[in-house]
């Protein structure tokens, strides 16, 4: 079985035309069930929030709304809802479809379930576009082929270009994050080892996310983070920026001297006494790939380096979050031990 996985031939459903969109949809459905009457009416223009509506053999009426929304919040069901009751006349103990190229959290799978039925819908249904996939990888590779072509060829291609994009941002932070005074004086060499932030320009900057429009007011995702938030510089690296999202809230970790594996300790935690404690700072890697563009003079709100990103992992733009001790540059990567040389700088601290 073909099952799409986070990192294997995703589907960008949101990248498709939206009368496309709707085509594939109405494909889908049309192979469902036989059906009394099924009719696309998205592509006239006129929908009264319906795209497709159609009838079954039982008599019941479908009302399916497709949309290529990047994320899915519970106001945006609402307006769905409230659209195709206040258009259509007919929609009591009837079936709403709501199809998203978007995954969906289960808080607003339910708040959609309970508005529609509350609303008079007899049967609930949506499908994310893991659903989407699931159905295309698996019951329909001719719909998969016909309107993505070869996903394997283009998963290849969104790599080759994911590398292309990172290698083009890494030169933009370069030129207008980094001070290159700092960076190409040997003087400053030793510096820049101890305290790898000043090899900035600029102590801090804001985060963007590409999806955001609430800025300056504060927005939250599905995920419960902000849309945008300031954070610290602390390094580059082959693969991105990594950040100091709490510079001034740090931790303390345990190390276990015999297997160099690791613990996060709270405040009221005691190391065992095979165990050694060092002190950590939270650090959170951008990867350049995921940086779309970058404003370095900022605004009148924040005069500081503006980057705009995708956050694609779990609502944040950050693809590694990791403990770090600064001091002697020992990574702690959570369920992983401590690498041999860097545990062996510890050791020698101690």
């Amino acid at each position: 079985m073909n099952t799409p996985t986070r990192t294997t031939n995703r589907l960008h459903f949101e990248d498709l035309d939206p009368l496309r969109f709707e085509d594939l949809v109405y494909e889908l459905l049309y192979r469902k069930q036989e059906w009394k009457r099924i009719e696309n009416w998205g592509k006239c223009g006129s929908d009264d929030g319906i795209d497709i509506h159609c009838e079954d053999k039982e008599g019941l009426k479908w009302f399916c709304q497709c949309k290529r929304y990047k994320s899915l919040q519970s106001v945006q069901v609402k307006e769905v809802v409230d659209k195709i009751v206040l258009s259509n006349k007919n929609t009591e103990n009837g079936i709403i479809l709501l199809v998203v190229a978007c995954e969906v959290s289960k808080k607003t799978c339910e708040f959609f379930q309970e508005y529609s039925l509350k609303k008079g819908f007899k049967e609930v249904i949506i499908w994310s576009s893991l659903t989407l996939e699931a159905e295309l990888y698996n019951k329909h590779k001719d719909l998969l082929e016909k309107y993505f072509g070869n996903p394997y060829k283009k998963e290849q291609e969104q790599k080759e270009k994911r590398i292309i994009d990172g290698l083009r941002m890494m030169k933009e932070v370069e030129k207008k994050l980094l001070s290159y005074r700092n960076t190409h004086n040997i003087q400053y060499a030793r510096q820049i080892l101890e305290n790898p932030t000043l090899k900035f320009i600029y102590d801090s900057a804001i985060i963007h996310s590409t999806d955001e429009q609430a800025y300056p007011e504060e927005e939250k995702n599905e995920n419960g983070f902000s849309s945008w938030f300031k954070c610290w510089f602390y390094d580059i690296t082959n693969e991105g920026i990594e950040f100091l999202p709490m510079p001034y809230i740090g931790s303390r970790v345990a190390v276990n001297k015999e297997n160099r594996l690791w613990r996060e300790l709270k405040e009221s935690d005691t190391p065992f006494s095979n165990e050694f404690v060092v002190n950590v700072d939270y650090i959170g890697l951008i990867p350049y790939y995921n940086i779309v563009d970058i404003n370095e003079d900022g605004d009148n709100h924040y005069p500081i380096p503006h980057l705009y990103c995708r956050f694609d992992f779990h609502g944040l733009p950050y693809s590694k979050c990791f403990l770090k001790n600064r001091k002697l540059r020992v990574d702690f990567f959570e369920g992983q031990p401590v690498e041999t040389i860097q545990f062996q700088r510890l050791i020698d601290a101690l």
